[in-house]
């Protein structure tokens, strides 16, 4: 089940899986402005995450489907996500929902005392 709450070109959904501990989520999915300015007022920057014991059962997809979703009525020109390096899993997953690499940022994040780089991806939604 995925509830929701947004305010206009933003979104936060959460979702739980049907008769799982109705006090744990399976993930979450959220979005909002890239950078500030008037000028990035189309283009979006998400954050997913997807408990590991749901992982592999199609919540992800169901999550990053359903903002992507919203987005595109919402008028959103392009939906970007920073993903560490050290998560192929997490590329992997984006790939799959039609994201493309577009850059890789040499250690520009800090996660268990060492440097990781950040790779962006992104993908161009066409208004529905």
């Amino acid at each position: 089940m995925i509830g929701h709450a947004w305010d206009v070109g933003h979104g936060f959904w959460v979702a739980q899986e049907l008769g799982r501990d109705p006090q744990k989520l399976g993930g979450f999915v959220t979005y909002g402005q890239f950078r500030n300015g008037i000028g990035y007022a189309r283009t979006m920057e998400h954050t997913i995450i997807v408990d590991e014991s749901t992982r592999g059962h199609g919540l992800g997809m169901q999550l990053i489907e359903t903002a992507i979703d919203h987005a595109r009525r919402a008028s959103v020109h392009s939906m970007w996500a920073g993903v560490s390096a050290e998560n192929p899993a997490g590329v992997a997953f984006h790939s799959r929902a039609g994201f493309e690499t577009v850059a890789r940022l040499p250690q520009v994040g800090r996660k268990f005392d060492q440097w990781l780089d950040l790779i962006l991806m992104q993908k161009i939604l066409k208004p529905s």
